[in-house]
């Protein structure tokens, strides 16, 4: 069996030139900060000193999980170690197998990674679900939270992470349900299992590309469970919804109370806002949620209210992923174009080259 080195891949003078842009236009709102020939990203985060990390799902093939677009525009594995070049048949808890999201820490100083540990086309490897978080200034790996215990089911899968206060959110999409870190304690708990509200709905709200409906390699239509995540900025209210759609909401504060029973948690989850598909979204500081809308190919804005309206509508918003709001007003947009995919696409690929990292100002500082 041939070995397929990651390092390569990504290091090769034919692999990853990313080239620092302008907008295109002065009068332009998406400008393009960063560009890809060949590989796509599907999640950003910047330090606030502004280094840009962005995951690398492994969609067209064996990825680095996590990179950083440098100040010279280029981008490198990330930490650049053998957390990067996991491959099949090595030990999957030690190395990233299937990066679905990363996000810095609420000081800055963490990146936290979420590993489904599932290889592309493949069902979840022993050890390899987990929650890896590295210190910022050196790359070194800090602590690796295995989610394993968590996942008596084949399918379940890890998704996105949040952080408030002393606690980790993670939302897991394929059983559906919701993930509590304690921060203090490191103990894990999993709850609303298979909850209806955290269940895709695919023929009420459909993934539509082009005017068809997405669809997976055993021809159904594409969707996930419990997939987009937010808490308010004042740690009040939980947002959580399926990909396909249907924003629900609970107080946060009984997912973070241990005698919170499971019942109370089912009456407190309740169903709030008739949302599209989503990709990704990002909470402003007035608490409003930034919507990555699929089908639409647009940015919508969630007021707290539960009103919405149209930020921008542009046919370059190619499956917008997991966006990051910066301080000074920006959202940072990477296109993953995962419907364009070869997966979504009968095994053929419409990915349009070179992919772009655009960013979006939503708000005057």
């Amino acid at each position: 069996m041939a070995v397929i080195d990651r390092r390569a891949l990504l290091m090769g003078s034919a692999a990853l030139v990313i080239t620092l842009q302008t907008a295109r236009a002065a009068t332009d709102r998406l400008e393009s900060m960063a560009t890809s020939q060949d590989t796509i990203w599907n999640g950003v985060t910047i330090t606030p000193e502004g280094r840009i990390f962005v995951a690398l799902p492994n969609w067209l093939g064996p990825s680095a999980g996590v990179g950083e677009i440098g100040k010279d525009g280029k981008l490198r594995p990330w930490p650049d170690n053998e957390w990067n070049h996991w491959a099949s048949g090595t030990d999957a808890a030690k190395g990233l197998v299937s990066v679905n999201a990363i996000r810095l820490n609420p000081k800055g100083d963490e990146l936290w990674v979420v590993d489904s540990g599932a290889p592309l086309g493949g069902k979840r490897l022993p050890g390899g679900s987990k929650l890896v978080v590295f210190d910022v200034a050196s790359g070194a790996l800090k602590k690796v939270h295995a989610l394993e215990d968590l996942f008596p089911e084949p399918n379940a899968a890890p998704n996105d992470i949040r952080f408030h206060g002393d606690y980790a959110f993670v939302s897991e999409s394929g059983v559906g349900s919701i993930i509590i870190l304690d921060l203090n304690t490191d103990k894990l708990r999993r709850m609303l299992v298979g909850n209806p509200l955290l269940k895709m709905d695919t023929a009420k709200r459909p993934v539509v590309i082009d005017g068809q409906v997405v669809k997976t390699a055993a021809g159904k239509p594409f969707g996930t469970n419990a997939n987009q995540l937010e808490v308010s900025p004042d740690g009040h209210w939980f947002y959580i919804q399926p990909l396909n759609g249907g924003m629900s909401r609970i107080e946060a504060k009984l997912l973070t109370d241990p005698s919170t029973s499971e019942e109370k948690l089912t009456e407190a989850l309740q169903f709030w806002v008739e949302t599209p598909p989503l990709s990704g979204t990002a909470i402003d500081e007035d608490g409003s949620l930034y919507l990555n809308c699929v089908n639409e190919r647009a940015i919508r804005r969630l007021k707290a209210d539960g009103t919405m309206e149209t930020v921008i509508q542009d046919d370059r918003l190619r499956w917008a992923d997991a966006p990051w709001l910066t301080a000074d007003g920006y959202l940072w947009l990477p296109i993953a174009q995962l419907g364009w995919t070869p997966m979504l696409n009968g095994g053929k690929s419409r990915i349009e080259w070179p992919t772009h990292l655009y960013r979006l100002r939503v708000r005057n500082v």
